[in-house]
């Protein structure tokens, strides 16, 4: 009887951890992006569903949230969108739509940087934020992305993140060699929040481009304490049933 109860209390607890599964929180295809846009709302999610603008992501370029005050306005500026980078969206698999086994479709927007007329984009900082749904603490972040060069040459970002939009923790740095695309995927953060902030800073750009696309973020959801407490709670019935049974 009490391997049955010692069982049965690893079962439940197995349980508990099968339901701390990761999630989508917030994913960037850029095709809701308006011209260079310096913000541009998330429109993938497993928490919010699939749609346009969901509220619980953004991308920053407009000096907010710890990104920089990039300059708009296409070939003049640091900042622009390319609609005609259908090859950059490499695939990424974890959010299949139609054949092509890509989240952009039709149109296929990225979002582009490059150095503009009269101003440089280099050295400059973008913002990746997520809030999951509000009150759910996660942990265990995965930043992921798609990115592709104007050029052969390689190129840097380095990433770091945070949990208070303020202060941000190196992660490392990405760097970037081939033109037709390929997918990055940032080291697990482990810290324990219910919002997370994700800044990459470009290296110096020069005549090149480079274009983003793709973006998720992907976090596991922590146990309510309530959970453990009523396993636990559980367990010790089980215990005290064993314990009145070979007393009788």
């Amino acid at each position: 009887m009490k391997k049955v109860v010692l069982l049965t209390c690893s079962a439940l607890a197995l349980a508990g951890s099968a339901n701390a599964a990761s999630l989508l929180l917030s994913g960037w295809d850029f095709t809701n992006i308006q011209d260079s846009a310096l913000t541009t709302a998330s429109n993938w999610s497993d928490l919010t569903g699939d749609g346009t603008s969901n509220s619980n992501g953004s991308f920053y370029a407009d000096g907010t949230n710890g990104s920089s005050a990039f300059t708009q306005n296409g070939a003049l500026g640091s900042i622009q969108v390319n609609a005609a980078n259908v090859a950059l969206n490499t695939k990424i698999t974890s959010r299949t739509e139609g054949a092509s086994d890509q989240l952009s479709l039709d149109p296929a927007y990225s979002q582009q940087f490059q150095n503009g007329f009269l101003s440089d984009a280099s050295g400059l900082s973008f913002v990746f934020y997520s809030s999951g749904d509000g009150s759910t603490v996660y942990t265990d972040f995965v930043f992921s992305y798609a990115a592709g060069l104007s050029s052969t040459a390689s190129y840097d970002i380095v990433w770091e993140y945070s949990t208070n939009g303020t202060d941000f923790l190196t992660i490392g740095t990405d760097t970037i060699d081939v033109a037709t695309g390929e997918v990055n995927t940032l080291a697990t953060v482990t810290a324990n929040t219910d919002e997370i902030w994700f800044r990459g800073t470009l290296d110096t750009l020069g005549s090149q481009s480079i274009s983003l696309d793709n973006v998720q973020i992907y976090g596991t959801a922590v146990p309510e304490p309530s959970t453990y407490a009523a396993i636990a709670g559980l367990c010790v019935l089980g215990l005290v049933a064993y314990r009145r049974r070979r007393s009788a």
